[in-house]
């Protein structure tokens, strides 16, 4: 598959197949383009994507909510190179233990610790977006942010339907993070239990 720089692309969207091309800011760091993917992800444990899809030309990452708080999805896209995964979500509020405000909901504490986590865990930027609003008996928490490599929510929507834009440096926050405490290299996969 050839895909073409990204001048080629200002501002015109393509689509190849399923993936969309994100189309890119003036100011980008490189002139490789970042495809999403949605619908490609750990649906399900026969549906696992296997890894980060790398061409020369891009970088495609997927992940769903589901992965959002299993810690081995978002750990799999660091070992493979990810430096920023963008997480699309559903979340909704509890419907067991339903707050007055969604801002006290149990859930919403759980959506902030799980993006906060993957992203501190990994040294890696988090973009959660996440829906607003209610359908059927559910109401989506938004809460839509972006985390840096320590964790750091750099912007976020709160409850509303919003924009979260946080300027990043990516390699030299990353770099950042990484300069006393590597958490990719201290792993210690010999300590790993081999479990079905």
């Amino acid at each position: 598959m050839h895909l073409p720089s990204r001048s080629a692309h200002r501002g015109k969207p393509r689509t190849q197949r399923n993936p969309k091309n994100i189309p890119p800011s003036a100011e980008a760091a490189n002139d490789r383009p970042r495809i999403g993917c949605i619908g490609t992800g750990r649906i399900s444990r026969i549906h696992d994507m296997p890894g980060v899809w790398k061409y020369d030309q891009a970088r495609i990452i997927a992940v769903c909510d589901l992965d959002a708080n299993r810690a081995e999805a978002a750990r799999t896209l660091a070992l493979d190179g990810a430096r920023i995964v963008a997480c699309l979500c559903a979340w909704p509020a509890s419907v067991t233990q339903r707050a007055e405000r969604l801002t006290q909901d149990r859930q919403s504490r759980l959506f902030d610790l799980y993006d906060c986590a993957r992203a501190a865990e990994n040294q890696i930027v988090w973009v959660a977006a996440n829906q607003t609003g209610t359908t059927g008996g559910l109401r989506f928490l938004g809460q839509s942010k972006v985390v840096g490599p320590g964790g750091e929510v750099l912007a976020r929507t709160w409850a509303k339907a919003g924009l979260a834009v946080a300027e990043v440096d990516v390699d030299a926050e990353i770099e950042r993070a990484r300069l006393v405490l590597h958490h990719l290299d201290e792993r210690r996969p010999e300590l790993y239990a081999d479990k079905p």
